[in-house]
């Protein structure tokens, strides 16, 4: 999952891992107007390659990505962060 900035900014990627994500305090995302985006390929590259690292999800860049462009590269999803706030933000992908 990836937050860009809509202005200047640094943008952020987590990794979902059960259905969930979270974003660590430090450095955090500063306040305002994201785009995010969500990726999920069929498989990473760790199940067939013996040899990859298990502590590292490496994906295959041919692999077929399996959510929708609008939730990624042509995403619809945004979200606003507020100084101070709650800043939960959950996406129903359907």
């Amino acid at each position: 999952m990836e937050f860009l900035p809509a202005d200047k900014g640094l943008s952020m990627a987590v990794l979902i891992q059960d259905g969930r994500y979270e974003i660590p305090r430090k450095p955090g995302l500063a306040p305002g107007s994201y785009q995010v985006r969500i990726f999920s390929r069929e498989s990473p590259l760790r199940r067939g390659n013996p040899n990859a690292p298990a502590d590292v999800e490496l994906i295959d860049p041919k692999a077929k990505e399996r959510i929708p462009p609008r939730y990624n590269l042509k995403t619809e999803l945004k979200a606003e962060v507020k100084k101070g706030g709650c800043n939960t933000f959950d996406f129903d992908l359907k």
